[in-house]
């Protein structure tokens, strides 16, 4: 038997570098706040998850996002990024 539960956690979506890579590239920390249940009550359902980081890279007419598991250094995303971006140029219009 399922049970349905209305909650609620609020997200936040903060631009933590610009430019490091490609025309507009952006590297973008995603976090949720602890989850509760919607109700009067507002019982405590799962704590805060880790921040989650994304790079978001365009090469011409190309984007790409990139994505990596959580504990992975926003150095390392950016230099995953940086890599990408140099592929990218080959098949952007027009190209690097």
């Amino acid at each position: 038997m399922s049970e349905w539960v209305d909650f609620h956690a609020i997200q936040h979506w903060e631009v933590v570098d610009r430019h490091f890579a490609g025309d507009e590239s952006v590297l973008i920390r995603h976090t949720v706040g602890e989850t509760r249940r919607g109700d009067a009550d507002g019982e405590l359902l799962a704590g805060p998850m880790p921040p989650d980081i994304i790079a978001v890279v365009r090469v011409g007419d190309l984007v790409t996002v990139v994505n990596v598991d959580v504990g992975v250094s926003q150095s390392e995303l950016r230099r995953l990024a940086v890599i990408a971006a140099g592929r990218m140029c080959a098949a952007a219009n027009p190209p690097c």
